[in-house]
């Protein structure tokens, strides 16, 4: 679904609860973001970052381009997702939004956590 210049996908998602790091399982389609890659191979790692946009200009700097996030390559909002060239994403999602996420785990609906 699409409003405006903004792409709206229903992604359905299962998180680990059981402390850290968090296994995160979501459900692959072809035509999403999240299509399935090579058998075996790992879709993305994801940080909590206490600088969003300095950290994904450093990465980027670094040779990990942004592929995919919320707002703008130029200018992301909520989290940035940049990919290596053995395919791999480093997903970068805003620290101020950590107690969100944690709320989510615990139950919380998952609006609260991306709005």
């Amino acid at each position: 679904m699409a409003l405006g210049n903004l792409d709206v996908h229903h992604v359905g998602v299962v998180v680990g609860d059981e402390g850290t790091p968090h296994i995160e399982l979501l459900e692959s389609r072809e035509q999403r973001f999240w299509r399935p890659g090579p058998a075996g191979t790992l879709h993305h790692l994801g940080s909590f970052a206490s600088d969003l946009l300095g950290d994904s200009a450093r990465l980027a700097t670094g040779g990990l381009p942004v592929e995919f996030g919320g707002g703008d390559r130029e200018r992301p909002v909520g989290f940035v997702y940049h990919v290596a060239a053995v395919g791999v994403r480093i997903e970068l999602i805003d620290g101020s939004r950590k107690q969100d996420f944690e709320r989510w785990l615990a139950g919380g609906r998952l609006a609260e956590a991306t709005a």
